[in-house]
């Protein structure tokens, strides 16, 4: 009779697929290097082929190597789910929760969100993750999380999507600047300015890039590199630029600064749908639908 491989070698697996390294995926799994290494030749055995061609820098996954590995990916997502059908008849939020955020929401909700979250889900193991829409899509799509706060559209149909509230954008200007005699901002005076925006990947410049070019404006779409709206705000504050600003970071980025200014646009106003995420076919939807409500009922804008 042939042994199955349990669930924890499956795991070894996967993240040895997923890293390409013994040790980086022994941290991942939480255990040492040499108790992976025995799952895996232990899963060797169990199918009887060589699933990774192990060199001193690096590992390279045989091709049967890399199909089991999609296959496990998938098993461990059953049985992840499996546990969250248990959690559920315990009551929402009450088991572990993995969530991810962008860059843009994360610093300015979550300061008020999280309290809100403890006192009403006490029993709640939140688990928080910081990173670019991309990387929380194919996240959510893999297992890898449970759900991500984002701007939405996500546009991937295995999604559901939930928009909870708008997020108006505003513009951030040098005191001192001249477009600042405009109470309401006409977008097509930005033409000709020097527009301060995050790096390449963040869902925020491309909407700011596609509301400017909706009004006409074409150019001065500078980056400098940077990957938080912080560095961008101190950036207008030295007068390198103007930028556009979501009303939510309003009071931690500017607050009392008497060197930054904010106008708000000319109607109709740009504005971001701020949103969950979360896969199809899970079985949490209590959880996440409560989750939403939190958020809802969390006043940042």
């Amino acid at each position: 009779m042939k042994y199955l491989p349990s669930t924890k070698q499956l795991q070894y697996l996967t993240a040895l697929a997923q890293t390409k390294h013994f040790s980086k995926a022994a941290d991942l799994c939480n255990v040492t290097q040499s108790t992976l290494s025995a799952g895996i030749k232990e899963l060797e055995i169990i199918f009887g082929v060589a699933l990774a061609e192990r060199t001193k820098r690096s590992v390279i996954m045989t091709p049967i190597g890399k199909k089991i590995a999609e296959h496990a990916e998938k098993l461990i997502l059953d049985a992840e789910q499996m546990m969250a059908l248990t959690a559920a008849d315990q009551g929402p939020l009450t088991s572990k929760l993995q969530l991810g955020v962008i860059p843009t929401i994360a610093p300015y909700l979550l300061p008020k969100l999280l309290p809100k979250i403890r006192s009403n889900y006490p029993h709640l193991e939140l688990a928080l993750r910081e990173t670019q829409t991309d990387v929380l899509v194919e996240e959510v799509l893999n297992g890898k999380i449970d759900i991500a706060l984002l701007a939405l559209p996500a546009s991937d149909h295995k999604l559901v999507e939930k928009p909870l509230f708008e997020d108006p954008f505003l513009l951030l200007a040098p005191s001192n600047h001249p477009i600042i005699k405009q109470k309401t901002i006409d977008a097509s005076t930005l033409m000709g300015e020097q527009l301060l925006l995050l790096e390449e990947g963040h869902c925020f410049r491309d909407q700011a890039i596609e509301f400017c070019t909706r009004q006409g404006v074409t150019d001065g779409f500078g980056t400098l590199g940077a990957t938080s709206l912080a560095t961008v705000s101190q950036m207008v504050a030295a007068n390198f630029g103007l930028t556009l600003l979501p009303q939510m970071a309003l009071d931690k980025e500017v607050g009392s600064n008497k060197s930054l200014a904010v106008r708000p646009f000319k109607s109709p106003q740009p504005t971001r749908t701020i949103g969950l995420i979360w896969r199809k076919t899970t079985p949490r939807l209590a959880d996440f639908e409560s989750l939403a409500q939190v958020i809802k009922s969390t006043q940042v804008i």
